[in-house]
């Protein structure tokens, strides 16, 4: 092949994608210059085991991060991410991939958060984008993939935005 060997995360080329999209927004009772510190913890909020600067400007744009979700399902393998936006205070761009070591595995997802004054303190708004890449099975295989997925992402973001709202409570209080 042209270029090179094809890497593993090849999948996006001859699988089948599930993707997701969630948005919402969430107010937050602080101000920007409050709340934005405890967006970017992300710790403190998304349930990590592992997440850990690998390279590029700590906390800046181009930085690398390795990330390893705590959640049922998420998988062994770590996700990598770099910052490709950050307007401090105000917006992060996020894109993660994670490399498959099975066929099947490999996923990228671009997550996008800002946050601006609202009348009672924040309004956080978010859009996260994640895709997989199914490499076998028949049509039902995949329906119920797709379905897993969304049902996943919907709990991750029902669990996590509330943990946000009371971080952001709590170092108001």
């Amino acid at each position: 092949m042209p270029g090179g060997p094809v890497s593993a995360s090849s999948d996006f080329a001859v699988g089948r994608p599930v993707c997701v999209i969630r948005e919402g927004e969430l107010d937050l009772a602080a101000p920007p210059e409050v709340a934005w510190p405890l967006v970017l913890d992300i710790p403190a909020w998304q349930n990590y085991k592992k997440f850990e600067h690998v390279s590029g400007p700590v906390g800046g744009e181009g930085e690398l991060l390795a990330l390893l979700k705590d959640e049922p399902g998420s998988g062994k393998t770590p996700y990598v991410a770099r910052t490709a936006l950050l307007q401090p205070g105000k917006r992060i761009i996020w894109k993660f991939v994670r490399d498959a070591p099975e066929p099947g595995d490999a996923a990228l997802g671009i997550v996008d958060f800002s946050i601006a004054p609202a009348p009672e303190g924040s309004r956080f708004r978010y859009t996260a984008f994640y895709e997989c890449v199914t490499t076998d099975g028949d049509e039902h295989d995949w329906a119920r993939q797709r379905a897993t997925y969304h049902g996943n992402f919907s709990t991750l973001f029902d669990t996590i935005m509330p943990k946000l709202q009371q971080l952001v409570e709590d170092a108001t209080a």
